[in-house]
């Protein structure tokens, strides 16, 4: 189900009108690696962003991938 949100939120025909305020990545930690990149909070005023859904459901992805592999070391 994540990987038919990301397909449907990826497409650029989502971009027909932009809000004032867009979602877009500026911030670094956006491409940090995964345990701090999880730890960041990305905020935003546009709450129907395309961009920042797929942004937030790949962060959460990246949280539980890294909870299962600690939770696997025991």
């Amino acid at each position: 189900m994540a990987h038919k949100t990301l397909e449907y939120f990826e497409n650029d025909e989502q971009d027909i009108d932009k809000p004032a305020y867009a979602f877009e990545i500026s911030q670094a930690a956006a491409f940090a690696p995964a345990k701090e990149f999880i730890k960041e909070k990305f905020e935003t005023k546009d709450s129907s962003s395309h961009i920042m859904k797929p942004f937030a459901c790949t962060k959460d992805l990246s949280a539980f991938i890294l909870l299962i592999k600690i939770q696997m070391r025991w």
